[in-house]
């Protein structure tokens, strides 16, 4: 048992690791946005340099590997969940991939929430659009959407059975005292991601998405807020 626990938690850290978003530009014979810009292998960075549409695939292919492996755990070990869950989001900041620098992990973490708690994923999915619609500023929506989360996530842990409904996961349903990654193991790991994203807006220095967008197509190079993905 214990080592079926750690090839499930082994699988769900390597499906977190796949640059899939940098496979895509190359099939797509795009240059590699970790040459340039922040050097970020996320969505927002991909934005940047090819365009919303490049940047809105990488982000759903983030997105998918949460959903997967979530689907995996309650498929296979359902109890497991929690930490696969945990190790997911970690493989794709950590990725060894791309030498141990990967991505913020938020796209993956939506869909974890999405998958496992789908009432808790769309809120912060929510969060993030009024944060990023807001301040134009794709870090702050993601702070938003980690800070909703993880509240909501408490609460259905503090009430119990009153949010059954929220889990799609019957293990979750049965025993909320698993809420423990999604309460706060994976948004502390998202939010710690963030640091330097946290810096700059403390001394005014993130840069809206929109005008680094605009920058970049005119020739010019933005530096804010694309290592938040």
């Amino acid at each position: 048992m214990l080592l079926l626990w750690f090839a499930l938690t082994c699988l769900a850290f390597f499906i977190g690791a796949l640059p899939l978003g940098m496979l895509l530009l190359r099939v797509a014979g795009l240059s590699d946005v970790r040459e340039s810009g922040s050097g970020n292998p996320g969505a927002t960075n991909v934005a940047r340099h090819h365009g919303l549409k490049w940047g809105a695939a990488v982000w759903l292919l983030d997105t998918l590997k949460g959903v997967l492996v979530v689907s995996l755990a309650s498929l296979w070990m359902p109890t497991l969940l929690p930490v696969m869950a945990v190790a997911v989001v970690a493989g794709h900041i950590f990725s060894p991939f791309l030498r141990f620098a990967g991505g913020k992990g938020m796209a993956t973490t939506l869909g974890v929430y999405l998958s496992a708690l789908p009432l808790v994923g769309v809120l912060g999915l929510i969060a993030w659009l009024v944060g990023f619609g807001l301040f134009r500023r794709s870090s702050v929506g993601a702070f938003m959407a980690l800070g909703v989360m993880a509240l909501v996530s408490g609460w259905r842990l503090a009430t119990g059975a009153l949010l059954l409904q929220i889990s799609s996961i019957q293990s979750l349903r049965a025993d909320p005292s698993m809420d423990w990654a999604f309460v706060g193991t994976i948004p502390l790991l998202v939010l710690a991601a963030h640091k330097d994203n946290i810096k700059r807006l403390a001394t005014g220095q993130e840069a809206p998405l929109t005008a680094a967008y605009k920058g970049e197509k005119s020739g010019k190079r933005g530096s804010g807020d694309d290592r938040h993905k």
